[in-house]
């Protein structure tokens, strides 16, 4: 049969079976603990003791041992010792209402919550001046604080205009000197380029006055020789082939620029 212990003047009493429990007259808030309980719970929050529960005008439970024996120590049979009482519900004085107990001196207890009232009182006055005067403290820092982040966004702000406005004309600078560089390599091109071609034109010319000279060299000419006219034959020959690799040379390069022949 399972038992509980019972808080007796802030004194841990029993075990009592739930029948003893039920005979004593306890009241709603009298605290109790059994094997299981992770703490000491109010009576009306135990679903096995809801039928233990007295109404307001029962006599208040006495244990069956008296208060010197509950101050011994307690050992349930299970070996597991009840867990230690409220600080709340140890430290109660007479005047006070015992867990467990009906008042015993109403004129002393309004007394006491007439103090305790006043005491919240003033604590809450306190509080609320308290919290009205670090509010005021609180906005004037706020402002100072929102005034130095307003300033310090405007002089970032100003500070990135003026990068902007560097990397702007920097920008524009290097623009600049890539169409000035373009322009200057077109001209070269062009310029390598005519001058190509005006060679290439004049080689032509050579190598059409060398083939007007080989067919003359091969003509009839009084006092020459056989010898004297292969001679001649070779050099102009010569001269012509080398022309014709200045021109492959040329025509080479005129591709190489994209220009077609």
């Amino acid at each position: 049969m399972k038992e509980y212990y019972v808080s007796i003047n802030g004194v841990s009493c029993g075990p009592y079976t739930k029948e003893e429990i039920r005979s004593r007259h306890l009241t709603p808030d009298t605290l109790v603990w059994t094997v299981g309980f992770e703490d000491w719970m109010p009576i009306d929050h135990v679903r096995d003791l809801y039928d233990c529960v007295a109404c307001p005008t029962a006599q208040p439970f006495q244990p069956k041992d008296s208060i010197a024996e509950c101050h011994l120590p307690i050992m349930h049979v299970s070996g597991v010792f009840p867990p230690k009482l409220p600080q709340y519900a140890q430290t109660l004085d007479n005047d006070s209402p015992v867990l467990g107990h009906a008042p015993t001196n109403s004129a002393s207890t309004n007394r006491d919550k007439v103090k305790i009232t006043a005491i919240i009182a003033f604590s809450l006055l306190g509080i609320i001046i308290t919290l009205i005067v670090t509010n005021q403290l609180a906005d004037s820092q706020t402002r100072k604080y929102l005034m130095e982040q307003s300033r310090r966004a405007e002089q970032q702000r100003k500070e990135r205009e003026s990068v902007d406005r560097e990397q702007s004309a920097e920008r524009e600078r290097l623009e600049f000197e890539r169409r000035q560089q373009a322009e200057r390599e077109s001209r070269e091109l062009q310029q390598r380029i005519f001058h190509l071609q005006n060679n290439r034109q004049i080689l032509l010319n050579k190598i059409k006055e060398c083939g007007v000279r080989l067919r003359e060299t091969n003509g009839f000419h009084f006092f020459r020789t056989s010898a004297e006219k292969k001679r001649e034959l070779d050099a102009i020959i010569a001269e012509r082939n080398t022309y014709l690799d200045q021109l492959s040379a040329i025509d080479a390069e005129l591709r190489s620029l994209g220009v077609k022949e």
